[in-house]
């Protein structure tokens, strides 16, 4: 199975045209981090806060802190998913793992990145790409 997770779109439909190749080989197409530019404030920092994983590199802010969701990090160490795709803290791109669980923010779509990974059976290979 080939899982492509397209990050901080904000609005950009555009870029989604910088992955055609393996946007017609996907299985499964995941859209991580922010959606919009739009919205209140509050409103998207309570689904934010939700959905990032914390302590680990992705979920580093500029100012120096882990600002990801404990709730979401304790999940991920008690069920051990193979792969957790994650996107909105921009500078937090890369890869980390905690247990089995690989963890990917490829970085926003403007940028050009995005996550593809080739899963089988309990195998995961996951990359940034471009």
């Amino acid at each position: 199975m080939i899982i492509v997770a397209l990050p901080d779109i904000h609005d950009d439909v555009g870029r989604l045209g910088t992955v055609p190749e393996d946007l017609s080989a996907a299985d499964v197409v995941l859209l991580v981090g922010d959606l919009t530019n739009f919205g209140r404030q509050a409103a998207a920092e309570r689904i934010v806060r939700a959905v990032r994983k914390y302590n680990t590199v992705n979920d580093l802010a500029g100012i120096g802190r882990h600002v990801g969701s404990e709730s979401v990090r304790a999940f991920i160490e008690t069920v051990q998913p193979l792969v957790c795709f994650t996107g909105h803290i921009h500078e937090g791109r890369g890869m980390d793992s905690i247990g089995r669980t690989k963890v990917v923010n490829p970085g926003p779509l403007w940028t050009g990145s995005y996550a593809y990974a080739r899963v089988s059976g309990d195998n995961a290979e996951v990359e940034v790409r471009p």
